[in-house]
C-alpha cells in the first residue's frame, strides 16, 4: 500500500516540473496575441490623451484665455461687438486683424473710481487672439492669449444669460493639411445678467440680479433742432448721482453708447459732459432718469454750435490806413491762420464753443502799437469782434508848426500860413517840401530812419525868432520827431521918408540947445535893437572924431512902437554947438546891429 501511494506521488511531482514542448508552443502563441492587443490598445490611448496637449500648445493658451475672458465678462457692465478697440483707449486695432468683442466697466476699487476696458481681437496674419486692456488715456496693455488661432467670434446667450467665444484653431503641430478645430468658452456675468455660475474655463461667481438699468446713446447733430447729420459721440464721459452723491460713470463706446447696470430704483441724475456741445431742442446735458425695475433707455441729442471771430488791422496814421500782410494765429480748441487783405480785415468762422486767443504779427518794418493778444470765449453762435489791432510802419514822420510873435516877446502867438518848409533827406536823395496849414502846421509822414534837417523859407517882411534849420533823427518810434518855429513880420517906418525925399525929420529942439534927439515911429514893433547911424559927417554939426560913420542905439517906447536917440549933444562924437541952422543930415534906420541887422529906412535929419 504505501509503496503504491509512493510511487503515484513520484510521477505526480514529475508532470509540476514544466510544460512538455506541445504545452510550451500553445502558451507562446497565445502570450503573443494578448501582447499584441494589449499593446495596440495602449497606443490608441496615448494617441488619445496626447490630442489635448497638441491643441492646447505648449504655452497652455486655452487655460489662459479661459482665466482672463471669465474675469473680464463677470466685470463687464457693457459689451461691443462692433468696437475695434476699447472705448477711450489711445490704441488702433492692427491691420489683418479683427474685433471680437470690447467690453467696459467702472472699477470702484480706487479712492477714484476708474473706467476700464478690454478688448479682444484675431490677427489671422499672426493667428494670434489678442486682449487688449486699459484705463482710458492711459497707454494700453497687450497679452497674446491664445496662438495657433484662425478665426474667433463672440456672441450674447440671453437664454443662458452669458457671453460665448467660438474659437477655431490649428494643433501645435499640425501636419499639413490636418483640418482646424473650434472650441467655445462661455462665461457669466452682471453684463448678461446671470444668477448662476460656472463657464468653460473657470467659474464666475454668483451675482445678485439688477434693480434696474440705464443705457442709451449719445448723437451729435448738426443743426439745433436735432435733426441733421446724425452722428455718434464716441469718449464721452457720462456721470451717474443720485442726491448729490456720485454712482457711477461710463464713457461711451465707439457706437456713441453708455450703459449703467445694477442700479437700485430710484431717482438719478445723468450728466453728459461734452466741451464744445450743446444740448439740441428738447435735450439737456443733465438728465432726470428714475429707475422703477427693468431697463431705462435715455438717448441724448447734442450739436455744436459754431462762433466767429473778425477785426481789423490797421496803421496808427492819422488816417488809420488798412494794413496787408499781417499775420493773424488762433488757438484754441481749434487752431487756425489767416493773414489780412488790402483792406486790412481778417476772419474766423466756424469756431466751436471754448475758450481762445487771437495774436498778430505786422509785416516787416512795422511795430505793434496796441491790440494783440485779443482774447475771447465762444459760447454762442453770435460773432465775436476783437478790438483794432494798431501797428507803426516802423517809420516815423516829421512834423511841425510855424507860429508868429505878434507881441515881440520871443514866443509864437497865432499859427502862421503859407510858410514853405523844405526838408534835406539823407543818402543823396531829392529835398522834399510842405506849406504849413491854417494852424501853422506842417508833416513829412512815412520817413525811413536817418538824419534830416528842416528849413524854414521865411515869406517877405518876415523875419525868424531864433534859427530858421532844425536837425532832427527819425529811428522808427512811434512818436514823430517834432519841430518848432517862430517868425516875427519885421517893422517898418510908419512915415517911409526915401532918400531922395526933401521932406527931414527934425531934430526935437533947434542948435544951440542942450538936448537934440532923433525919435521915428514904426507900424509895428522891432524884433530887435533899433540903431541910428550917421553915414556922412555933417560939418559943422558935428564935433570931435572925423570918421564917420558912427551911430546910436534908439531906446524903444512900446506903448507907441515909437523909438528915440540918446541925446547928440553929449557922448563922443556929439552935434557941435556952432555953426548956422538949418543943416539936413542923412541918417540910417537899421534893425539890430548896423551891417548885420535889416536897414528899415534912411531918413534926412534937420538940425535947427
Amino acid at each position: 500500500m504505501n509503496s503504491a501511494r509512493l510511487r503515484n506521488r513520484l510521477r505526480a511531482a514529475r508532470r509540476d516540473d514544466g510544460f512538455t514542448l506541445p504545452e510550451l508552443l500553445i502558451t507562446t502563441v497565445i502570450m503573443g496575441v494578448i501582447i499584441a492587443s494589449i499593446g495596440a490598445a495602449m497606443a490608441v490611448a496615448l494617441r488619445t490623451q496626447e490630442q489635448p496637449a497638441r491643441k492646447l500648445g505648449p504655452s497652455n493658451d486655452a487655460n489662459l484665455l479661459a482665466s482672463y475672458f471669465t474675469a473680464d465678462v463677470q466685470s463687464a457692465s457693457s459689451s461691443d461687438f462692433s468696437a475695434a478697440a476699447p472705448s477711450g483707449c489711445n490704441y488702433v486695432t492692427p491691420v489683418g486683424s479683427t474685433n471680437v468683442v470690447a467690453l467696459s466697466w467702472i472699477d470702484n476699487a480706487p479712492a477714484t473710481p476708474l473706467g476700464r476696458a478690454v478688448a479682444y481681437h484675431v490677427n489671422t496674419t499672426q493667428r494670434t487672439l489678442t486682449r487688449v486692456s486699459c484705463v482710458p488715456n492711459q497707454v494700453p496693455s497687450l497679452s497674446v492669449v491664445a496662438r495657433n488661432v484662425t478665426a474667433a467670434t463672440a456672441e450674447v446667450d440671453t437664454a443662458v444669460s452669458s457671453i460665448k467665444m467660438n474659437i477655431t484653431a490649428l494643433a501645435a503641430d499640425a501636419a499639413v493639411g490636418e483640418p482646424p478645430f473650434t472650441f467655445s468658452l462661455r462665461a457669466y456675468g452682471r453684463l448678461a445678467g446671470s444668477d448662476s455660475g460656472g463657464g468653460s474655463g473657470g467659474g464666475s461667481g454668483a451675482d445678485q440680479l439688477p434693480a434696474g438699468e440705464i443705457g442709451g446713446t449719445v448723437t451729435q447733430y448738426s443743426d439745433e433742432a436735432g435733426t441733421a447729420t446724425p452722428v455718434v459721440l464716441a469718449g464721452k464721459l457720462l456721470t451717474l448721482s443720485q442726491g448729490g452723491v456720485v454712482r457711477a460713470t461710463s464713457v461711451t463706446g465707439t457706437n456713441g453708447k453708455y450703459y449703467f447696470g445694477t442700479l437700485d430704483n430710484g431717482a438719478y441724475d445723468l450728466l453728459l459732459t461734452a466741451v464744445g456741445h450743446a444740448p439740441t431742442t428738447g435735450n439737456s446735458h443733465t438728465v432726470a432718469v428714475t429707475v422703477a425695475g427693468g431697463t431705462v433707455t435715455q438717448n441724448i441729442g447734442v450739436w455744436i454750435p459754431l462762433g466767429s471771430v473778425s477785426g481789423l488791422a490797421r496803421l496808427d496814421n492819422a488816417a488809420a490806413s488798412p494794413l496787408a500782410g499781417v499775420t493773424v494765429a488762433l488757438a484754441g480748441p481749434i487752431n487756425a491762420a489767416a493773414t489780412t487783405g488790402v483792406n486790412g480785415l481778417y476772419a474766423f468762422a466756424a469756431l466751436p464753443f471754448g475758450t481762445y486767443t487771437v495774436t498778430f504779427t505786422g509785416p516787416a518794418g512795422h511795430t505793434l502799437v496796441s491790440g494783440s493778444p485779443c482774447g475771447f470765449v465762444v459760447a454762442d453762435a453770435a460773432p465775436d469782434a476783437c478790438a483794432d489791432v494798431v501797428f507803426h510802419n516802423g517809420i516815423s514822420d516829421i512834423t511841425g508848426t510855424v507860429l508868429v510873435d505878434n507881441d515881440g516877446n520871443g514866443t509864437g502867438d497865432v499859427a502862421h500860413f503859407g510858410v514853405t518848409i523844405t526838408l534835406t533827406r539823407p543818402g543823396g536823395l531829392p529835398p522834399l517840401t510842405a506849406t504849413t496849414n491854417a494852424a501853422g502846421t506842417f508833416s513829412f509822414p512815412g520817413l525811413p530812419n536817418g538824419n534830416y534837417t528842416v528849413t524854414e523859407t521865411l515869406p517877405a517882411t518876415y523875419s525868424a525868432v531864433g534859427p530858421i534849420t532844425a536837425a532832427r533823427t527819425v529811428n522808427g518810434t512811434v512818436a514823430p520827431a517834432t519841430v518848432a518855429f517862430v517868425t516875427r513880420q519885421q517893422c517898418a517906418l510908419a512915415a517911409p521918408v526915401p532918400a531922395s525925399d526933401d521932406r527931414a525929420i527934425k531934430l526935437s529942439g533947434a542948435l544951440p540947445q542942450n538936448n537934440e534927439v532923433i525919435t521915428v515911429s514904426m507900424d509895428r514893433p522891432c524884433g530887435a535893437t533899433v540903431n541910428f547911424r550917421f553915414p556922412v559927417r555933417v560939418a559943422p554939426y558935428l564935433a570931435g572924431p572925423t570918421s564917420v560913420p558912427f551911430s546910436v542905439a534908439a531906446a524903444a517906447v512900446p506903448a507907441s512902437n515909437t523909438y528915440t536917440s540918446p541925446n547928440l549933444r553929449t557922448g563922443s562924437p556929439a552935434w557941435s554947438t556952432t555953426g548956422s541952422a538949418p543943416r539936413t543930415a542923412a541918417v540910417e534906420v537899421w534893425e539890430g546891429p548896423v551891417d548885420t541887422g535889416r536897414l528899415v529906412g534912411i531918413l534926412a535929419v534937420s538940425a535947427t
